[in-house]
């Protein structure tokens, strides 16, 4: 599926660790006012009014540290004292709780473009060219953006982020190094690559430490920087250090939801099952926006991490019927989110029922939640999606013309999109059928090819490395799952095998 969509369906929704904190609300001070050049380094604006440009530097900043919650009401008035704000309509966007809510701004800020500035302009076009998977032309986007504001530290946090999602690891990392030479007190730079070298591949988490203590130096009192630090402390297997940087989070804000979960996942990953879901369940006694239904999803990983992932899919199952009754501005992609776990473990495990089950009820809800985009590509990738789904589960019942079927119908869909990795998730498809035909050297072919920061697909290599003998290897990928301490569906089923294959 295409990362773009992805976000829009997933994060947008499922609160994305990296771009969504909702960390506590704060109100407006002279000291971000005055440090807005250092602190929030806003793109050249085009509105006139006074409000509508404070309003949007405070939307910004929260976006920055995590607080989407506080950055959608400033985004809101700034756009109550200029509507015709192409900026805070942008930042609006960025803010949304829900794809249709995404889609909407995205849409609004592109008409309001023809009048913004070329750095307005140039932002919305790199948002509308991801959200179709349009990769290289968000990139040329970008780098015109660089030549527009050469001397802004969020021109090269674009291209970054394009080259990130292009898989361009190596040079994103180059890119925000520029960022950081060009601005050091500017602190997204240093999270953003913090996180880049802790949680995408080829990760070196011990890398990541300079960045992560500049950050916790210039935004000591930011919970969003000890959350950083606390996902350093994960990434480098130092747990206990990690539950105490988050409750260092939680402190600095009493009513900090995301610390909390934060802290719930090193429980999970630390075997304290029952600290984990009290975590949880004050996580989303917290919570804003969709955080009820994440939380909660996290928080039916636990047996799965317990070794008992039948009870996470029941868990799971349970949560994808109580949303309806949470009152959540996005319950379709809560829904999608509770489903997609459902499915991954049930497939990871064997329980081809389960999948099945979740998948009847996922793929209308996919279709549903792009039903009122103008843009087809947008649902031409959401079908991509639902092959993709349907594709794995025909591979691990060993469904050949099933599964080749559904791979070449993903391929079909996405192969005009500008994405050097569109066709990752066929791979992945393939991979995992001729793992199921212990064809391991095919398998293991196709999944090279598949995404490398998917820990489940990762786990299937490693079986597959292992299959065709190549132990050395298979080992090396086993002890990477085992001590990768960040949290979803794929690695709360395979992570405890992995650690024993891994000895």
């Amino acid at each position: 599926m295409s990362r773009a969509l992805l976000v829009s369906i997933a994060a947008l929704s499922l609160a994305a660790p990296l771009q969504r904190s909702l960390l506590a609300q704060q109100p407006y001070t002279t000291e971000v006012s005055n440090r807005s050049n250092a602190a929030v380094a806003l793109l050249p604006m085009s509105t006139a009014s006074a409000d509508a440009r404070m309003h949007a530097t405070l939307g910004q900043r929260a976006l920055d540290m995590g607080r989407a919650a506080e950055a959608a009401q400033h985004f809101q008035q700034a756009l109550a004292a200029d509507p015709t704000s192409a900026f805070a309509q942008l930042g609006a966007a960025n803010a949304a709780t829900s794809f249709a809510d995404y889609d909407a701004k995205l849409t609004a800020a592109a008409k309001l473009a023809p009048n913004a500035s070329r750095a307005e302009q140039l932002e919305i076009g790199i948002a509308r060219k991801t959200l179709v998977s349009d990769y290289a032309g968000a990139e040329g986007l970008a780098r015109g953006l660089i030549a527009t504001a050469p001397n802004n530290p969020r021109s090269y946090l674009a291209l970054a982020t394009v080259q990130q999602q292009m898989g361009n690891e190596a040079e994103a990392r180059k890119t925000l190094k520029q960022a950081i030479a060009i601005a050091p007190n500017f602190s997204p730079s240093y999270t953003q690559l913090a996180y880049s070298y802790m949680t995408s591949q080829p990760t070196d988490p011990a890398k990541a430490k300079p960045y992560v203590d500049k950050l916790v130096k210039l935004e000591p009192k930011e919970a969003r920087a000890f959350i950083t630090q606390g996902s350093y402390y994960r990434a480098t297997n130092q747990l206990p250090l990690a539950r105490r940087a988050y409750t260092r989070a939680a402190q600095l804000d009493s009513t900090m939801s995301m610390a909390l979960q934060q802290r719930g996942h090193v429980e999970s990953f630390l075997g304290n099952y029952d600290a984990a879901r009290a975590d949880y369940d004050a996580a989303i006694k917290r919570g804003k926006q969709n955080d009820a239904a994440t939380f909660g999803m996290f928080r039916a990983l636990v047996p799965a991490h317990a070794g008992n992932p039948k009870q996470s899919i029941a868990e799971l199952d349970q949560l994808a019927r109580d949303i309806d009754g949470l009152n959540l501005p996005d319950p379709i992609g809560a829904k999608i989110g509770a489903l997609t776990a459902e499915t991954q473990i049930a497939l990871q495990t064997g329980d081809f029922e389960s999948a099945s089950r979740a998948l009847a009820q996922r793929t209308p809800l996919v279709r549903e939640q792009v039903a009122q985009t103008t843009d087809e590509k947008v649902k031409r990738l959401a079908e991509a999606d639902i092959a993709y789904y349907d594709g794995l589960l025909a591979a691990r019942k060993a469904d050949a013309t099933t599964a080749q079927a559904k791979a070449d119908d993903y391929m079909r869909i996405v192969a005009q999109n500008n994405d050097p990795q569109k066709d990752q998730p066929a791979h992945a498809i393939l991979g995992v059928l001729a793992l199921e035909q212990k064809d391991f050297k095919g398998a293991e072919s196709h999944l090279a090819q598949a995404n490398p920061n998917d820990m489940y697909i990762l786990y299937e290599r490693a079986l597959a490395l292992d299959g065709a003998g190549r132990k050395s290897e298979a080992k090396a990928l086993f002890r990477k799952i085992a001590r990768y301490n960040f949290n979803d569906a794929g690695i709360a089923a395979s992570r405890a095998d992995a650690a024993k294959r891994a000895r």
